[in-house]
């Protein structure tokens, strides 16, 4: 009886698999300035044929994400133009509001959305008011501190803080010079021990104490500090870097005031790679002294901080 040839079996597997290396080939081409954005669209529709909507926008906005810089502003078109004709957009908003994208997904996925005009508001303001807990700040004209808290967990038994330390004296002016992460405690647990930390550990000086502020307060604060870092040319202190998803998940989605400026994620990142690093400021302070301005504009420098004194 002759043998049956075995039949080569192919593995049956997602629609998704090899989808984000695919993007990432695309997504480089389109960097050739004679690339169509027809031909683009057209790709797009190949590359994820078979693939669900809700499948497909997490690894889209992901590849986007980790495309090269000088395609980004492309991309952004392109990609929305194509979400609007697969009528994806409502899938987008979907995955948003549900928590379903990660910080940095969820970020893009609503700059797409508010490009192709969704009032993303309210949106970004229900985010994050859904885990921001308190903040509280206190400054004279030396130093300020900024410090956010923020739900952990859904249930809402845990909080975690980001605390920020101002400079406003040369060469800072008003720039962030260093950053803190205090890790989960319970809500009223963490608040307390953070003010008696400040207030009596630091030996904050008569009339001085925190005050509590708003979200659109603590937002508008720290956004102005990181424009500061900007303009000066002055790097994120290194431990930004691990801090950096939180920053975007719980202080860059909140509400904005009257007076808060625009910041985007690249901008972000380019803050915590380009100019003078805060250790290195902080490291001539320590040995060169500090630079403190006086009420009549002059500079003079002091070896050792007034709260050494």
């Amino acid at each position: 009886m002759p043998k049956r040839k075995k039949q080569s079996r192919r593995p049956n597997l997602p629609a998704t698999t090899n989808l984000r290396p695919r993007l990432d080939r695309l997504f480089h081409a389109a960097a050739d300035p004679d690339a169509d954005d027809a031909v683009l669209l057209s790709r797009l529709d190949t590359i994820n044929q078979g693939v669900s909507a809700d499948n497909l926008i997490p690894i889209l906005l992901t590849a986007r994400l980790h495309a090269p810089a000088s395609v980004h502003t492309r991309l952004d078109a392109v990609l929305t133009d194509w979400l609007q004709r697969r009528e994806a957009l409502s899938r987008l908003e979907h995955l948003v509001r549900t928590g379903a994208l990660d910080d940095e997904q969820q970020i893009q996925a609503l700059t797409w959305l508010e490009a192709t005009g969704y009032d993303v508001g309210a949106t970004r303001a229900e985010l994050a008011q859904s885990s921001f807990y308190r903040a509280f700040m206190h400054a004279n004209r030396m130093q300020g501190t900024v410090t956010v808290f923020f739900y952990s967990d859904r249930k809402r038994t845990r909080v975690e803080a980001l605390g920020f330390l101002l400079d406003y004296q040369p060469p800072w002016e008003g720039a962030i010079k260093d950053v803190t992460h205090y890790t989960r405690r319970p809500p009223e647990q963490a608040v307390t021990a953070f003010l008696d930390f400040w207030q009596n550990g630091m030996r904050m000086p008569p009339g001085e104490q925190m005050q509590e502020i708003s979200d659109q307060e603590a937002k508008t604060v720290l956004l102005q500090a990181l424009h500061q870092n900007r303009a000066l040319s002055i790097r994120l202190h290194k431990d930004f870097g691990p801090i950096r998803d939180r920053f975007l998940r719980h202080i860059l989605t909140l509400p904005d005031g009257p007076e808060t400026p625009r910041l985007t994620v690249e901008e972000l990142d380019a803050l915590q790679t380009q100019g003078t690093s805060s250790e290195s400021l902080q490291a001539n302070e320590q040995t060169s002294g500090y630079r403190i301005r006086l009420e009549d504009g002059q500079e003079i420098r002091m070896l050792r901080p007034p709260d050494d004194e």
